[in-house]
């Protein structure tokens, strides 16, 4: 009897376990998690000679650039609304630290309350159906991915067009390529100069660094979680583990849906 009470116990953990980290096996919010920034700053120096060519009377310009690092890292938590957040401290090259924001998050949901606001916002959404609006392309095909990096796993989430084109990766616990979870890469040409633009570098925790931008288009080691096609009104998608799609949820075992493993 003790030993049939142990394996129900032991049994339900697994299931419980799985069903956990099958919802999101890498959280983006954990206490003492940093995501590093380079920003980039560009000021108009001396004008180049005119340049002639044919007719046309070209002008250039001689830009110096100057390189600073942002830190946002979580650390310790507080209550806002009955609601669990994690702190977000701000932090310049210079060695400045200052409150900046608190964070929860809700599944692919990343909930922010700014510093000195109120009002509850989202930061980052990453579930198909909003993909597919944000990205503004008739159909997006999520297709989900495991990698491994720096001695651990991660799951990570591609976003294709109708044609096989990538127009956004995703990792679970890091954020998006390029633009990691604080903020968004931004590069903005005008005629004279390229503008000053912040770039996604690094995500480490604890000290340590786990990820980089390198490291978002590294090799799959687990493709088993088959793709699924999204729209902005589609149902909930139904694959069994060999891709072929189900009109509704078994009774019982394991199924993707929404690109997700899901246990009965």
């Amino acid at each position: 009897m003790k030993k049939t009470l142990i394996f129900l116990l032991l049994s339900f953990w697994c299931v419980f376990t799985f069903a956990k980290t099958a919802d999101v096996l890498n959280p983006m919010l954990a206490d003492g998690r940093e995501w590093v920034y380079k920003n980039h700053h560009f000021e108009e120096g001396s004008v180049i000679p005119q340049i002639i060519e044919g007719n046309n009377t070209l002008t250039q310009y001689d830009y110096s650039e100057v390189v600073s690092y942002t830190y946002y890292t979580l650390r310790g938590d507080t209550l806002i609304d009955g609601k669990r957040y994690y702190k977000t401290f701000r932090r310049n090259g210079d060695g400045d630290e200052n409150y900046d924001r608190a964070m929860r998050e809700e599944g692919r949901i990343v909930y922010q309350v700014m510093r000195g606001d109120d009002s509850e916002g989202i930061i980052f959404d990453y579930r198909p159906e909003v993909m597919w609006r944000n990205l503004v392309v008739p159909d997006v095909i999520e297709t989900v991915d495991t990698i491994h990096v720096r001695g651990r796993f991660f799951v990570r989430h591609h976003y294709l067009d109708s044609y096989s084109y990538t127009v956004s990766v995703i990792v679970e616990g890091i954020g998006m390529d390029g633009n990691g979870l604080m903020m968004g890469s931004h590069i903005q040409y005008l005629p004279t100069c390229v503008c000053d633009y912040t770039e996604f570098v690094a995500c480490n925790e604890d000290g340590e660094c786990i990820f980089t931008q390198h490291d978002f288009y590294v090799e799959a080691i687990d493709t088993k979680v088959e793709s699924a096609a999204t729209s902005s009104s589609a149902p909930s998608s139904l694959y069994d583990l060999q891709g072929r799609r189900l009109a509704a949820p078994p009774t019982k075992g394991v199924y993707i849906q929404d690109g997700r493993k899901v246990l009965k």
